[in-house]
């Protein structure tokens, strides 16, 4: 008996630890006048909380892909990709992290600098992302959806 009594006890305790949702939500982003100047560069696109109602996932069941996978985006990236003269002759070597969001249709909206390297790569890193194709999108409960990705473009001289 003691021990039914513990055991229900534990049980309420859990169920009303874990089974709740926050009460206060997140508080809301800074608006862009205020922002972080080592935060991302916003390059192309608007304000998503206003022009789309859609929300934006970073985590689905289905990831959004290039089209024939990530290594032939890669790929692409590799044939494609034009060093700019003043950042190679600089010796500027790194990567440029791009973030931006997938939509239903593949298409790309709101690309960002999440981290840049100098203002040609970073130039050249968005001129190569938006030159891909449509990309197939991201799926959650079998509904297309908005997901939010990163890729990185790493620029190196040739040895």
């Amino acid at each position: 008996m003691k021990n039914s009594f513990l055991i229900l006890v534990l049980l309420i305790a859990f169920i009303t630890t874990h089974g709740q949702q926050p009460t206060t939500p997140p508080p809301p982003p800074l608006p862009a006048k205020h922002a972080d100047p080592d935060a991302a560069i916003v390059v192309d696109g608007t304000d998503t909380t206003t022009s789309k109602n859609d929300k934006i996932f970073t985590a689905v069941e289905h990831e959004p892909e290039y089209p024939g996978g990530m290594m032939k985006f890669y790929q692409y990236i590799h044939e494609n990709l034009k060093y700019p003269e003043k950042a190679k002759n600089s010796g500027i070597e790194g990567r440029v992290i791009l973030g931006f969001i997938v939509e239903k249709d593949g298409s790309f909206s709101d690309i960002v600098i999440n981290r840049g390297l100098s203002r040609e790569c970073d130039a050249e890193a968005v001129r190569l992302l938006k030159s891909t194709e449509k990309w197939n999108p991201g799926v959650q409960n079998g509904h297309l959806v908005r997901v939010m990705y990163n890729v990185i473009i790493t620029f190196k001289t040739p040895e």
